[in-house]
């Protein structure tokens, strides 16, 4: 499911973070992809799904929750090792829609 896949892709991210490599074994390339671009592909399965009018289980909406609390106490501290290296996985957040917050992490 795409909730395991970003929840796999954060923990992934998390192991080169630890040892400060973030930017030398994980690229800002592959962080986007892998992990910023799954985050962005379930948004976008999401939204289409709203215009459907199709509801989430509980379980389901809770998994999600719970991915994004993760991320969102990881992603920060993820930016900035990359900004520290001069990088930046998100440079373009003006092209991704106003509810995708993992986009606009300062």
């Amino acid at each position: 499911m795409a909730v395991e896949q970003v929840e796999n892709e954060r923990l992934r991210a998390e192991k080169p973070y630890s040892k400060h490599r973030l930017g030398l074994s994980w690229t800002s390339y592959e962080f986007n992809s892998f992990l910023l671009g799954e985050r962005d592909d379930l948004a976008y399965a999401l939204m289409f799904l709203e215009e459907l009018h199709v509801t989430l289980s509980q379980e389901v909406t809770q998994r999600l929750e719970t991915a994004d609390l993760k991320l969102r106490e990881s992603l920060p501290k993820m930016l900035q090792q990359y900004r520290e290296a001069r990088d930046d996985p998100t440079p373009r957040s003006d092209r991704f829609p106003q509810t995708f917050w993992w986009r606009r992490v300062s």
